[in-house]
């Protein structure tokens, strides 16, 4: 019962993929989720409201740039950059 009152996310899918001249002993099930529905579950949650990063950011430890979180990748400073330009 107390199982059933737990929010759901979104609802998994399995799509059989079956390529021509490549035949395999067992069927190959792909399962996914709508990409669409897992970032509106995720934006909507309000467990994660106070968690979201929005801005690049970056931790020197002295001289040298640290990584941590993605936010604070070459590559989200890059893609800031581009945006901009």
């Amino acid at each position: 019962m107390q199982m059933d009152m737990i929010p759901r996310g979104p609802n998994w899918c399995c799509t059989a993929i079956h390529i021509e001249g490549y035949p395999t002993r067992d069927p190959i099930q792909l399962y996914w989720c709508d990409a669409l529905e897992v970032v509106q579950e995720l934006f909507g949650n309000p467990i994660f409201s106070q968690h979201m990063e929005y801005d690049p950011y970056i931790i020197l430890d002295g001289q040298e740039w640290e990584y941590g979180e993605w936010m604070s990748s070459d590559e989200a400073h890059r893609i800031q950059v581009s945006l901009l330009a």
